[in-house]
């Protein structure tokens, strides 16, 4: 008896563990950029939920899609 299968599956990945801002003067601002990966199968949607950081903050695309890599 032979079995073959499949699955298909999502894997949204932020590629850094944390992001260092460093010094910041009041009042002012400074842009990192980070890379959100899908090694999944198929595509998928995202959104950020910035409810918590929204005063200090801000994620741009706030959502998107995302094909699979």
């Amino acid at each position: 008896m032979n079995i073959n299968a499949c699955s298909h599956g999502i894997e949204m990945k932020l590629m850094e563990d944390t992001v260092g801002f460093g010094t910041v003067v009041v009042n002012s601002k400074i842009t990192k950029t980070v890379q959100l990966s899908n090694f999944g199968d198929i595509g998928s949607k995202f959104e950020w939920d910035t409810t918590f950081c929204g005063k200090y903050f801000s994620i741009s695309p706030q959502k998107g899609y995302l094909v699979p890599h």
